[in-house]
C-alpha cells in the first residue's frame, strides 16, 4: 500500500528508499546500535533503576541517522527511561521477524512497521492499542493531524500513532519546463495535462533516440501505492465495505466501479505517448532525473531532502501533488509510510516507558526536525508554529507540497485496510506490467487483477478468522 515502493520516473518512479531515505517502506541500511534485552529495568549501585524500552526500526540512510539522534536526545533527556534501538530491514522483514517474536512470546516494546500492515496488527491480540494508553492518561491528541489520525484508527479507537508518513508529490526541474516554453510554477495537475507537458520537453537525437524524457513509465516496479491513491483521488473506494472500514472487506471494488480501469488506460496512454526512456529501476530513473535526462518524476515526499540535497544547485526542483487521473476527480490523497506500534509485554512499566518514547517522537520540535531532514511531513500540527518549521518552509518551500495536499484532503479519504495487502502487491505489479507490455488489454488486466486479490483475500479471511 502507500509508500511501500510504486516507481514511476515521470509517472512510476519505485519509492524504495533512494540512499534509504525515500519512504520508509523498502529501506536499506548496514544496521544501527544493537538492542540489549527487554528487561523492564536495570539498576545501577548508587542510582535509580532505569526502565529499558526497546525498539525496532525500519530507517535506512539518511532517515536512520536523523532517527538515532532523536532516540539519543531521548535518552538524554532524562534518566528514568533508556531506550535501545535496533535496525530490523525493511518494513516486510520487521513484520516477518515480529511474527515470529509473536510465537516466541519475545516481543520489542515498539516496533516501526509499513501502513500495509495496519489491519493486520489492528487484528493482532499481542498488539496493545495505544487508545488503552491515551484514555488512561487522557493524552491529547486534538493537535495531531487529523488526516493522518484517521488512517490508523477503526471504530473510534487509534490503534498506533503515526509517525513518519508521507503523500506521493509531483518533481520536476524547472530549468526544463523553462526550456520548453512552460510555466515553471505551474507544474501538471492532471496525467493528461503531464503527457502534454512530457511531449513539449522530450527531445531525440538525429536516430530517433530519446535524449531527454518528459513522461516516463517504469515496467518493472510497480506497486500497489499509486494506485491506491488514484482510486483515493478518483473518490472511489479500493476495496468493498468500505474500504475495509465497516468491516472486513471480502472483496476489491476496482474493477466494479471503474476506476481501476481508467488507471489502467491512463498508464498505457502514457506508454504509447513516445515520452518515455527505457529506465527500470528506481536508481536509473532517479539518476536520468538528477541529471537533467528526465524532466520528471512522481515518487514519495519522503525523499525530498535526499533529493534537495543530492541535486544541489545543479537545476532548480519544483514539487507539486500528484497528478490525478483526470480533471474532474473530486478525491483527496491518503497517507504512506509508518507508524509506531506497542506490543503487549504485560509489564505496565515498559508500557508507560513506551508511550513516553513515542510521545517524545511526536512531539513539535521532534516532528519538526524530522520533516527537515526527510520530507515526512509533521503529525502534529503544533510543529508549524515553531520558528525552525517556518524557516524550512521559507527556504524550501519544496516542503509544502505534501503539506498543502495533505491539508486540501479530507479525513473520509482514510485509505485501505486489508489484511493480506502485501499479498496483493505482487500480484496486479504483475498485472500492471502484463498490461504495459501489451500482453493484456487493460480490461483483461483488471479482470485478472481482482480475480487473483479477490482468492487471496478469501483465503485470508478464511485463514483468520475473527473472534
Amino acid at each position: 500500500m502507500k509508500e511501500k515502493i510504486f516507481s514511476l520516473g515521470i509517472l512510476l518512479l519505485c519509492i524504495t528508499m533512494l540512499s534509504g531515505t525515500f519512504s520508509g517502506c523498502t529501506p536499506s541500511s548496514s544496521g544501527g546500535p544493537a538492542s540489549s534485552s527487554p528487561s523492564s529495568a536495570t539498576a545501577v549501585a548508587g542510582k535509580q533503576a532505569v526502565t529499558n524500552v526497546t525498539f525496532w526500526y525500519s530507517m535506512g540512510g539518511l532517515g536512520e541517522k536523523a532517527l538515532q539522534k532523536m532516540i539519543d536526545d531521548f535518552n538524554s533527556s532524562q534518566s528514568d527511561i533508556h531506550v535501545d534501538a535496533k535496525y530490523e530491514g525493511s518494513y516486510t522483514d520487521a513484520m516477518n521477524k515480529l511474527k515470529n517474536s509473536i510465537k516466541g512470546g519475545q516481543l520489542p516494546d515498539v516496533v516501526q512497521l509499513g501502513d500495509e500492515s495496519t489491519r493486520f496488527m489492528m487484528e493482532n491480540k499481542s498488539v496493545l492499542p495505544l487508545q488503552n494508553l491515551i484514555d488512561a492518561e487522557k493524552y491529547d491528541l486534538s493537535t495531531l493531524e487529523p488526516n493522518i489520525l484517521a488512517f490508523y484508527s477503526l471504530g473510534g479507537k487509534l490503534y498506533s500513532m503515526p509517525f513518519n508518513n508521507s503523500t506521493p508529490i509531483l518533481y520536476y526541474n524547472k530549468d526544463l519546463f523553462r526550456a520548453a516554453g512552460l510555466d515553471p510554477e505551474n507544474p501538471p495537475k492532471t496525467m493528461d495535462e503531464l503527457i502534454a507537458a512530457g511531449k513539449k520537453i522530450s527531445k531525440k537525437d538525429a536516430k530517433g533516440n530519446l535524449q531527454v524524457s518528459g513522461c516516463e513509465i517504469n515496467n518493472s516496479d510497480i506497486n500497489e501505492w499509486l494506485f491506491s491513491e488514484w482510486m483515493c483521488l478518483q473518490g472511489l473506494p479500493f476495496a468493498n465495505n468500505d474500504n475495509g472500514r465497516s468491516q472486513r472487506s471480502t472483496a476489491v471494488a476496482y474493477d466494479q466501479n471503474g476506476g481501476g480501469l481508467k488507471i489502467l488506460q491512463k498508464l498505457l496512454e502514457v506508454q504509447k505517448s513516445g515520452t518515455a526512456s527505457s529506465a527500470k529501476t528506481i536508481n536509473d530513473i532517479f539518476g536520468r532525473f538528477a541529471s537533467g535526462q528526465s524532466a520528471m518524476m512522481l515518487s514519495s515526499s519522503a525523499g525530498l531532502y535526499t533529493v534537495l540535497t543530492t541535486i544541489g544547485s545543479t537545476f532548480e526542483v519544483g514539487t507539486g501533488p500528484m497528478p490525478s487521473i483526470s480533471a474532474g476527480d473530486k478525491g483527496g490523497i491518503s497517507v504512506g509510510g509508518a507508524a509506531l506500534w506497542m506490543m503487549d509485554t504485560k509489564d505496565s512499566d515498559r508500557q508507560k516507558a513506551a508511550f513516553e518514547f513515542i510521545k517524545f517522537m511526536t512531539s513539535p520540535e521532534q516532528q519538526a526536525y524530522w520533516c527537515g531532514q526527510t520530507g515526512y511531513f509533521p503529525v502534529t500540527t503544533k510543529s508549524y508554529d515553531l520558528p525552525e518549521m517556518k524557516q524550512l518552509l521559507s527556504e524550501k518551500p519544496q516542503f509544502k507540497a505534501a503539506i498543502d495536499q495533505l491539508h486540501k484532503s479530507s479525513p473520509q479519504n482514510q485509505g485501505v485496510l486489508i489484511g493480506t495487502f502485501p499479498e496483493l502487491t505482487q500480484q496486479y505489479e504483475d498485472v500492471i506490467n502484463k498490461v504495459l507490455s501489451g500482453e493484456w488489454t487493460p480490461e483483461e488486466g483488471i479482470k485478472n487483477a481482482a480475480g487473483q486479490a479477490n482468492k487471496t483475500i478469501a483465503e485470508y479471511n478464511e485463514n483468520n478468522p475473527l473472534d
